[in-house]
């Protein structure tokens, strides 16, 4: 495994003004082209999260700074718990009124958050962002609780018996061999877990596992269990946990007659005040 370190929050105002100085934004195309990583790995870097040793010493020493200068020393052991997002930063603008809409109604009775939109429009940061804002209240602050699937990793299996199971392993669910190889049973105990513990759940880039064609659009499951899945996690009694997709394509196999329980939401782009706010965040 490679050797992972991160900026102090003294470090990171030192590179904010020799940054600054050379007239680059924060995530300056040129900064991370020259430093040999990427700019999610820049991203990284200015919210304090640990980067690979050789992106950081590039980082640094391309705006003139030393390193050594710049390394959080303190254990991340001793650091308050937290999460590592896809896309959600501290830049956040915007959106405000459609952020206090639906952590209302994630909080409520809306069990299943479906969020459409095309390709960057910020469906993955929004759906970060309501898992910020629902921490503390419907999570109790506890990041245990929380699970994130993206569907566009081609290194992990998208089949829902995959996928359940290793969501029950990562909730100490003990699952033998049987269990494994009969979906039917594995599918009772993850919707029964949902049902009676709190968890929040994102599972982002559906289209992904979505199947289809240019007439009628992609928005069959590939894998018939998922639509077995969201039907009985919709049709139980009561629910504690909540799931947020986020999809190019509107998945259509999700049951209408549950619509009581699910609720989904198309993104547009950034209005123009908003957009000029995240410029000046940003450093544009």
């Amino acid at each position: 495994m490679a050797v992972t370190i991160r900026a102090s929050k003294e470090g990171l105002k030192k590179i904010d003004l020799a940054r600054k100085k050379k007239g680059w934004t924060k995530t300056e195309d040129a900064w991370w082209g020259l430093a040999l990583t990427s700019q999610a790995t820049l991203k990284r870097f200015w919210r304090g999260l640990p980067i690979e040793r050789d992106a950081f010493i590039g980082i640094c020493e391309n705006v003139g700074i030393n390193w050594e200068e710049i390394v959080d020393d303190v254990p991340p052991s001793s650091q308050n718990s937290t999460v590592e997002f896809f896309s959600y930063d501290d830049v956040w603008v915007g959106r405000e009124n459609l952020i206090a809409e639906l952590t209302k109604k994630v909080k409520e009775s809306c069990r299943l958050l479906i969020l459409v939109g095309i390709s960057g429009i910020g469906k993955t940061a929004l759906a970060e962002k309501l898992a910020v804002e629902l921490h503390q209240e419907f999570l109790q602050g506890d990041w245990s609780k929380f699970r994130q699937e993206n569907c566009d990793n081609q290194q992990e299996t998208r089949d829902f018996r995959s996928v359940a199971s290793r969501w029950l392993k990562k909730w100490g669910e003990s699952l033998t061999q049987d269990d494994y190889q009969d979906v039917e049973r594995l599918l009772y105990k993850l919707v029964n877990r949902l049902r009676q513990h709190r968890y929040l759940i994102i599972i982002d880039s559906l289209e992904n596992i979505l199947v289809g064609n240019e007439d009628e659009g992609w928005s069959d499951f590939q894998d018939e269990w998922w639509v077995r899945f969201f039907e009985q996690f919709l049709a139980a009694p009561e629910c504690q946990s909540r799931i947020i997709l986020t999809s190019q394509d509107f998945p259509g196999q999700i049951p209408g007659r549950y619509q009581n329980f699910w609720e989904s939401k198309p993104l547009t782009g950034l209005r123009e005040s908003e957009q000029l706010q995240l410029f000046g965040k940003t450093g544009l």
